[in-house]
């Protein structure tokens, strides 16, 4: 059997003026029990870490051997704005894509692992005017075996933690036998009724195949 690997960046409390998100909190343990069904080792999260600390952290994790495992898991939560930039908790603004996604999608240890990134951020207001405009996977690094799942599209905002509870609840009950990819379109279509269309998760599909948790466990 192979295992797999979820690592947790968790952002709920703030400086510099911006609200906290203490529901957030929550979705470490939904993210730990859902994948932990799936064989998955769910020590590494982190919370409420400063810019510096985050950017020491992925340093640290990109020296990491991960070919053991049989899939990969990053889950992101934070605030976010335009152009995905996420706040890190004291209040500094950086690229999700450019800081935090790149080091994992080039990372020659993951090259051929599936590779499952899940950011419930928003992705609107203000706070992307504070750093340059990054466009996504722009540093000649060809996204391999992805899947990119985001709470909600571009200028949309993510209401408390519907997403991922919604998205995990799904996995739970049908990840043995249906795609990942399926799973994710059944939580899209179920956040818009909830939300009223309000909030309309996204994905990116730059797998090769359809991705079955069950057939990795």
């Amino acid at each position: 059997m192979g295992r797999g690997k979820l690592i947790i960046f968790n952002f709920s409390t703030f400086a510099g003026g911006c609200n906290n998100l203490p529901e957030s909190v929550n979705e470490i343990h939904t993210l730990q029990s859902t994948f932990h069904r799936f064989n998955a080792s769910v020590r590494d999260y982190y919370r409420d870490l400063s810019r510096n600390q985050l950017f020491e952290i992925l340093h640290e994790l990109n020296k990491r051997d991960f070919r053991k495992y049989s899939y990969f898991v990053l889950a992101i939560s934070s605030h976010g704005g335009r152009g995905g930039s996420i706040v890190t908790s004291d209040g500094k603004d950086i690229s999700m894509y450019d800081h935090v996604m790149l080091p994992f999608i080039g990372n020659r240890y993951l090259s051929e692992i599936p590779k499952l990134f899940i950011v419930d951020t928003c992705k609107s207001g203000f706070y992307a005017e504070r750093i340059s405009a990054s466009t996504p996977f722009d540093r000649n690094v060809i996204p391999k075996r992805l899947l990119i799942c985001y709470a909600t599209s571009e200028m949309g905002v993510a209401h408390g933690s519907i997403f991922t509870d919604t998205f995990c609840h799904y996995i739970r009950e049908y990840g043995d036998s249906y795609s990942v990819q399926q799973i994710m379109q059944r939580t899209i279509d179920s956040v818009r009724r909830a939300t009223g269309n309000k909030q309309i998760p996204i994905m990116e599909d730059f797998m090769r195949r359809h991705l079955v948790l069950g057939k990795l466990k």
